[in-house]
């Protein structure tokens, strides 16, 4: 059977949908953006992002990799465009009833089914806005939709989905809740594998098996672990090495619940750190305070930086960081969590609102030796912020090397009774010591 026959089929029978929000939800949502799109004139929104097509369709997929589209005229039902294999996607996912479906041997079809709806709408001569600084644009096909119709006009409106996607609703807050508590179990496990010879592995694989059983979904960003001169590095992911004596570690979770990510970094010392690794630690530590204490509605993103600066300013002879002290986190897919809407960054105008979502994003690296983090995701409030990811901002130090005695030679060795050694006392298990730096 073809696509069509497949879509038929199953919708033959009731579905069991996995939508994540109401349908009025969705119907508030294309009610703002029609608000905006009718103050630019604009006549559609094609929108390509996966962030941007589950905003508004509740449609996603794990393959982001293939060309998708929302359709939202301003007037008239929205439409979906998919992979023929995506095609029963939308139904149990979304709300969309309107499926275009195209297939890998005829890639033509990409723009040729946009095209053909496109002039069955009227929009020969239309004003049609596009997400177009964003990922999921494919030139190709932008550039055959543009040749067909010459006579429209295609601009970018990314800012009008970022407006509308800046201030979170109570849905969308309690999965960034939910995804808060699920992050801070991978944490605590992740930590608990802090010792001299575990690898980066084996910390990624405690802290990813935790946040997944527990209920997480697959990771817009998979678990980050270095350590030792890797932690030093930008954006290095979990690589085998094994953890040695003076290293620091990197831990740096976001597990996704019905794609909401709310992220967290924290530092690990394998051994008694250095007094040099302690004033970098605590400078990265008060960064994050002093951005918490900041961000409060009316403040801009330029303002909470200044103050996040400030801490920075004591380090900054030996350690180097990029400038960016928060990002807007929402509904996102690999591969990344960043939802680009909003930043902590010098000459930022964004104005603070409650209910925008942020993640401190806070490391602070010494060249080719070491670095330290601490970050949160934060909610804004009417009067502050809320810290979602509230769990012990501090050093973790690693677990001591178990050092078992030999017996002497010719000594007897017995094994320990049942009833011996039911009253041995339980060893304390799963959380490594912290140092300096506890809230």
């Amino acid at each position: 059977m073809d696509y069509r026959e497949y879509l038929a089929a199953t919708r033959a029978g009731p579905i069991p949908s996995e939508a994540a929000f109401s349908r009025s939800e969705y119907q508030a949502r294309v009610a703002a953006l029609r608000k905006a799109m009718a103050a630019r004139g604009l006549d559609a929104l094609m929108l390509c992002d996966p962030g941007n097509m589950y905003y508004v369709s509740g449609y996603y997929t794990f393959e982001t990799s293939v060309h998708g589209a929302v359709v939202l005229p301003l007037e008239g039902e929205p439409f979906i465009q998919v992979l023929a294999l995506e095609a029963s996607n939308p139904l149990i996912k979304g709300w969309l009833s309107d499926i275009l479906a195209y297939t890998r041997s005829d890639p033509g079809q990409m723009s040729g089914q946009l095209v053909e709806r496109f002039r069955a709408l009227g929009f020969e001569r239309g004003r049609i806005g596009l997400d177009a600084a964003l990922p999921g644009l494919r030139l190709s096909v932008f550039r055959e939709i543009e040749a067909a119709l010459p006579g429209a006009r295609f601009e970018n409106a990314t800012d009008i989905l970022w407006a509308a996607r800046r201030v979170k609703s109570a849905r969308e807050i309690a999965y960034h809740r939910e995804a808060a508590r699920l992050t801070m179990l991978g944490m605590r496990a992740g930590r608990a594998e802090l010792r001299v010879g575990a690898s980066e592995n084996d910390i990624a694989a405690a802290a990813y098996s935790a946040m997944v059983r527990a209920g997480g979904e697959f990771m817009s960003i998979q678990p980050i672990v270095a350590s030792g001169h890797r932690h030093a590095y930008n954006h290095m992911h979990f690589f085998r090495r094994k953890l040695q004596q003076g290293d620091s570690v990197m831990l740096e979770f976001g597990a996704a619940y019905h794609r909401y990510t709310s992220p967290m970094i924290r530092t690990g010392h394998v051994g008694a750190p250095t007094e040099e690794f302690l004033r970098v630690s605590d400078a990265a530590r008060e960064s994050a305070d002093r951005v918490i204490a900041a961000a409060k509605p009316g403040r801009t993103g330029h303002d909470v930086t200044v103050e996040a600066l400030k801490a920075y300013d004591k380090v900054k002879d030996v350690a180097f960081h990029y400038g960016c002290y928060g990002y807007s986190v929402g509904g996102q897919f690999p591969p990344s969590w960043v939802e680009p809407s909003a930043f902590f960054v010098l000459k930022s105008e964004t104005v603070l609102e409650p209910g925008m979502v942020f993640h401190l994003p806070i490391c602070f690296r010494v060249p080719r030796r070491f670095a330290a983090g601490y970050s949160e995701t934060i909610l804004i409030t009417k009067k502050g912020c809320e810290v979602l990811t509230d769990d012990r901002r501090e050093l973790y130090l690693a677990r001591p090397a178990i050092r078992r005695a030999r017996p002497r030679t010719g000594a007897r060795t017995r094994p320990r009774s049942a009833s011996a050694a039911s009253k041995k006392k339980p060893r304390a298990r799963g959380r490594a010591r912290s140092a300096r730096g506890t809230r």
